[in-house]
């Protein structure tokens, strides 16, 4: 998928970003790997585009996190057949069987789920103990630590020799450096569990959390809860986005990639599909959902640049016609309404008039009369 940002940038501006959206079968996978490597090294030269990754952006798609109803049942199942062995002292049959009740219930979504999976992998602990594999043991402990700090063990099911090293274990972890969490959910408002406790709704900041993985679900109304294991930096601050997916049915791959482009701050997203004979590609706009036609991508691939050059070349300012039509210039003014003429002609008539003054400031007379006109002979 090619994500675009639409309308700002010009032939000399800044490059669009998109984001490349693989949307091919699992069939053809493989294929359709390929096709975005070409498509990416293409574009990298572009200079109307760059590639946007998805990876390391903390964007999670519902997929992701997809949730087995039928899951909690089947991992039920091989605890009572894991309990069954410890009973008879089988511990390596026992000890499968609870690796096989993890593995079943993936990853917990609700309170009681969590509280189950987690009393699981202790008791994995407890039987890894049992047959002298310490540090597998001591890993599980220390991961059952992260997950629930303030947990006690029932001492009513497991031995002190394990709830002992459960103890240490939680000493240890005491130690451990701690981190936040910025959870957001398109839509807002998913309630948030972390580790089997309600943690408020989207979008939400978590703090104070054990540095490692924790179990992340979201649960909104008319949309499938989501649960998977987030990883926290220590001393640092992740960004998570949750897309979450419809509760029935599936979403299609055009809206799932407009969803992630707007959420990696994208306008359009670019879909593409390969098949073993072919590849093709659609936009698909970030704010409308909607998606354009299917357009086939060259299968010369020295034709391929020239193909996302002309996909992805802003369209060229429109020019304004040229009217041939003669048109009369501005009205002109006469000589005598301009205003240098007449600045001239006032310059004119002070300079005579100077000239006169200046004339009649002579002793003509004895008593310093002017005579004019001047008498006979002069």
């Amino acid at each position: 998928m090619v994500v675009v940002r639409s309308g700002t940038a010009l032939a000399d501006g800044p490059r669009r970003p998109i984001l490349l959206f693989d949307a091919s079968p699992a069939e053809t996978a493989e294929q359709g790997a390929r096709v975005i490597g070409q498509l990416e090294s293409q574009l990298e030269q572009s200079r109307w585009v760059r590639v946007v990754r998805r990876d390391g952006s903390g964007v999670y798609l519902a997929s992701d996190g997809r949730v087995d109803p039928a899951a909690p049942a089947r991992a039920r199942e091989a605890v009572a057949v894991a309990r069954d062995a410890m009973a008879r002292l089988a511990l390596e049959e026992a000890e499968r069987a609870l690796y096989d009740a993890i593995a079943a219930a993936g990853i917990p979504a609700t309170p009681g789920d969590f509280e189950e999976s987690w009393g699981t992998q202790l008791e994995l602990a407890s039987v890894l103990l049992e047959a002298r594999k310490q540090n597998s043991a001591l890993q599980l402990f220390a991961r059952a630590v992260v997950l629930a700090p303030n947990h006690e063990m029932d001492p009513e099911r497991f031995s002190p020799f394990v709830r002992e090293a459960f103890a240490d274990a939680r000493r240890t972890a005491a130690l451990l450096p701690r981190g936040s969490v910025i959870l957001q959910s398109d839509p807002a408002g998913a309630e948030v569990m972390i580790d089997g406790q309600t943690r408020g709704v989207t979008p939400v900041e978590i703090d104070d959390l054990f540095s490692g993985e924790h179990v992340v679900a979201l649960h909104a109304s008319g949309r499938a809860p989501f649960a998977r294991l987030i990883p926290i930096g220590a001393g640092s601050s992740s960004r998570v986005t949750v897309l979450l997916g419809p509760e029935s049915g599936e979403e299609a791959t055009e809206v799932v990639a407009a969803r992630l482009a707007r959420a990696v701050d994208a306008d359009v997203a670019v879909v593409v599909e390969a098949s073993t004979a072919a590849a093709r590609l659609r936009l698909a706009d970030a704010t409308s959902l909607e998606a354009g036609a299917w357009r086939e991508l060259p299968r010369d691939g020295a034709r391929v640049g020239s193909f996302l050059d002309e996909l992805f070349r802003p369209p060229e300012p429109p020019r304004p016609p040229i009217d041939w039509r003669v048109r009369p210039g501005p009205p002109t003014t006469p000589w005598y309404g301009r205003w240098y003429v007449w600045a001239v002609g006032a310059a004119a008539v002070g300079g005579g008039i100077a000239a006169a003054l200046a004339l009649t400031s002579g002793d003509d007379g004895v008593d310093g009369t002017v005579h004019w006109p001047p008498p006979d002979g002069f």
